[in-house]
């Protein structure tokens, strides 16, 4: 956002701003703008004016007179790629028939400050969910992207990941809650299982696992395996904890994703049937 504040205020509040945003702008020489001029007054008294011509810079994005040394803000949307220009002009309102002697010598200066917030991505969600059609607000206050193909597409790991949504309150392993950014990677990491541990190893409870995650064969392999590593291995296949190779070296986590990634309490409760779930069903359920 762009902030404007008053360093001087000799001339008390009849001091005017007007700031002009132009897109690379050409042909427009800033010190032409304004130009001074010489006037004589109903009096007969001489009196310097300053002219300017704003007719190329459009209209003001941010104008009106400041208030003793009170700080003017505008929030304005930028983008990496953002190339823009600004010009700021100052008026000290003149009257020709009053010679104002009491303003000769004074100045006065006004800053203007350009300030970077960079909005985290669950922020950035929220924004854009404001008129989006593609993202909801579900029973839980989470916001969802909907929809055949939402524009959710997002770079993780060096790779193109989709954000499911994000999830609200999720508790940290610490006990702090806070928002949290759901992905899903966008192709498949190949076909392993879910679970195969022998029946009586673990939660296992046939010869092709369980549905308990927290020692799933899989969950070993994206959290601490192969996967996680960003190495060749070994990964789940079939039934009584048999394996295949598999070789992430090139699609595995890299470090950088590793501290995207929060270690949070996630509820693992099911149903035992899938013909009467929706997505409220299931959240209750767990």
């Amino acid at each position: 956002y762009i902030t404007l504040t008053p360093e001087v205020t000799d001339f008390g509040s009849h001091i005017k701003y007007y700031l002009y945003e132009k897109d690379n702008p050409s042909g427009i020489d800033a010190s032409k703008i304004c130009e001074e001029s010489r006037k004589k007054s109903d009096n007969n008294q001489y009196y310097d004016e300053m002219e300017c011509d704003t007719s190329n810079l459009g209209e003001p994005i941010l104008s009106g007179t400041f208030n003793g040394r009170k700080m003017v803000s505008k929030e304005i949307e930028v983008t990496r790629e953002m190339d823009k220009t600004y010009y700021l002009i100052v008026e000290y309102e003149n009257d020709p028939n009053n010679p104002q002697d009491q303003e000769q010598g004074k100045t006065y200066r006004v800053k203007i400050n350009f300030v970077t917030e960079l909005l985290t991505i669950t922020k950035q969600i929220a924004k854009i969910a404001e008129t989006s059609n593609e993202i909801v607000e579900d029973d839980y206050g989470n916001l969802r992207y909907i929809g055949a193909d939402p524009n959710n597409y997002v770079l993780f790991n060096n790779e193109l990941w989709r954000i499911i949504g994000v999830m609200k309150d999720i508790e940290n392993v610490d006990g702090t809650k806070e928002d949290k950014v759901k992905l899903i990677r966008n192709k498949s990491i190949g076909e392993f299982s879910w679970d195969n541990k022998a029946v009586g190893v673990g939660s296992s409870t046939s010869s092709y696992g369980s549905n308990d995650w927290s020692d799933s064969s899989l969950q070993k392999v994206l959290n601490e395996g192969a996967y996680y590593n960003r190495t060749s291995g070994i990964c789940p296949n079939g039934q009584y904890g048999a394996t295949t190779p598999c070789d992430f070296s090139n699609t595995g986590l890299t470090e950088e994703a590793k501290e995207m990634i929060s270690e949070v309490v996630w509820n693992l409760g099911g149903s035992s049937t899938y013909n009467d779930v929706i997505a409220k069903t299931f959240y209750e359920r767990e």
